[in-house]
């Protein structure tokens, strides 16, 4: 479940639930269960700055629904505002939320050509995806292809 939600495999996931895997909070966020994520918060706030598979946040995971309401609710919690606005432009823009992407650039962004793994900017992930506006979006905040 773990792997499902740090690559964004929405069906995987559900069908892990569906067979008895528990659920966890960065499920969730990639699920966009605004609700369970909200309710994680106000139980426990150190939930906003958890590292899952790899070292990725919440808010990594968050990208992947596109959930305005969940990034507002991990925003105010956020120890490491940048580096995780930096990880969670990379599954937005992977995914296509605009609205998502602007987010992360108006709250702490400083980096719009942070490189994946495989060396691909949050740029290259949306023109692979003819994501159009989240191109523009990108473009207008400096962002760039890696050239490769």
């Amino acid at each position: 479940l773990g792997g499902a939600s740090h690559i964004g495999h929405r069906p995987m996931a559900l069908l892990l639930l569906a067979a008895g895997a528990r659920m966890d909070g960065f499920c969730a966020a990639m699920l966009g269960e605004t609700e369970i994520v909200t309710a994680l918060l106000r139980l426990a706030p150190a939930t906003a700055n958890a590292r899952g598979p790899h070292g990725y946040p919440l808010l990594y995971h968050a990208g992947y629904s596109g959930k305005i309401a969940i990034a507002d609710a991990i925003g105010p919690l956020l120890s490491a505002r940048v580096r995780d606005c930096n990880q969670a432009l990379q599954t937005a823009s992977l995914a296509g939320h605009t609205e998502f992407v602007g987010w992360l650039l108006k709250n702490g962004v400083d980096n719009p050509n942070l490189k994946t793994f495989a060396g691909k900017t949050p740029l290259d992930l949306a023109l692979g995806r003819n994501h159009t506006a989240v191109v523009e979006l990108l473009r207008t905040h400096g962002a760039t292809a890696s050239g490769g």
